[in-house]
């Protein structure tokens, strides 16, 4: 999740600067971002990376949650 969020440079931003890109748990992942665009830069990301290390992400459990502030 490093490189992924080093090349995307995904994340969501808080007042102090800092950003918090993802919640990881023993088998899924929360990725937070701001927009749609960048949800889907940040997804590609991941697929690219996890797919070098034999990982494959499956599209049927994916499940997307919009929240506005």
């Amino acid at each position: 999740m490093h490189k992924v969020v080093e090349r995307s440079h995904a994340g969501r931003g808080w007042a102090d600067g800092t950003k918090l890109a993802d919640l990881d748990f023993a088998d899924d992942i929360a990725l937070l971002e701001e927009s749609v665009q960048n949800m889907q830069h940040f997804t590609s990301v991941l697929e690219e990376e996890a797919s070098r290390v034999g990982l494959y992400i499956s599209p049927d459990k994916r499940k997307v949650t919009v929240s506005n502030t």
